[in-house]
């Protein structure tokens, strides 16, 4: 967990607190279009910090991702349905960023066709406002990461502005259960539609091509010994616009599935495309 202090404010009764214990909103700490302020900018709300990655919580995520050098970037908030590719802080998708939204398309229609409204496109257009200093925008913008996504799984837009906790989580059961399967399945899709992104899988034939001439002579049945990298963040911010409140049990639930889904989906998509070679051994990869 990144925000674990503004996690306790929230478990303590603060469902509205959305920053670290520090007073600093750890989604507007990173370095890209760090400290800009809309119109609308309230320092109770969305206080940047002193200077980009001025809080342990955003260097910690910082290090891992440089570390891991993860192919997929997947920040879970409520607040709506929706799923969002960069940008946060301007109103576009950028253009190498269009095959990653063409993921989400696919998600939506086969996931999404039985809920209404669930919104797909860059996050500073689609939320409705613009965000500065987000972790999203740095994955793509500094660290390369070819597949960075926010998805917000919840939101419920009847509930007082003072009631959070109704607001950002299914509080009826069928709800409840409808959510956490909507979403469980969509993770599991997009581990499914990794391997076909053009980065990885270009990187994926080099190495096994690689491996291939390295080692003219090995068991046909010996198994992959690598997947691709997916960072998976589910409770990066502890209040609204941009949070998760759902209860730390079913956060998790979500988190630990998600990893399962990743060695099980590109353990199947590359046993698949490497049994007409005699070894395939992809880029070692991080996975948390």
């Amino acid at each position: 967990m990144e925000n674990s202090r503004g996690r306790e404010i929230v478990e303590a009764g603060g469902g509205c607190e959305r920053k670290n214990g520090r007073g600093v909103d750890p989604n507007r700490n990173f370095e890209v279009d760090w400290g800009k302020k809309e119109k609308d900018y309230d320092p109770k709300e969305e206080y940047p910090g002193t200077h980009p990655f001025s809080e342990p919580e955003t260097q910690l995520v910082r290090r891992l991702a440089s570390e891991f050098e993860p192919h997929v970037w997947l920040n879970i908030h409520s607040g709506m349905d929706a799923m969002f590719t960069p940008y946060d802080h301007v109103a576009t998708v950028p253009e190498a960023a269009q095959e990653a939204l063409g993921m989400l398309k696919i998600i939506r229609e086969e996931i999404f066709s039985d809920i209404k409204g669930v919104e797909i496109g860059s996050g500073g257009k689609t939320v409705g406002y613009l965000a500065h200093g987000t972790a999203t925008d740095y994955m793509w913008e500094v660290l390369g990461v070819p597949m960075p996504f926010t998805w917000e799984i919840y939101g419920d837009f009847q509930a007082p502005y003072n009631d959070c906790f109704r607001m950002f989580n299914p509080i009826e059961r069928s709800l409840f259960d409808s959510t956490i399967s909507h979403w469980l399945k969509a993770m599991f899709r997009l581990v499914e539609l990794v391997p076909t992104h053009s980065v990885v899988s270009a990187q994926l034939l080099k190495a096994r091509s690689e491996a291939v001439l390295r080692t003219p002579i090995a068991s046909s049945s010996q198994e992959p010994q690598a997947v691709p990298g997916i960072l998976i963040v589910p409770l990066g911010i502890a209040g609204p616009g941009g949070s998760v409140t759902l209860p730390m049990w079913v956060a998790l639930l979500i988190a630990v599935a998600g990893l399962a889904a990743v060695a099980v989906g590109t353990h199947r998509w590359l046993r698949s495309h490497t049994a007409g070679s005699r070894h395939g051994s992809p880029r070692p990869a991080g996975m948390v």
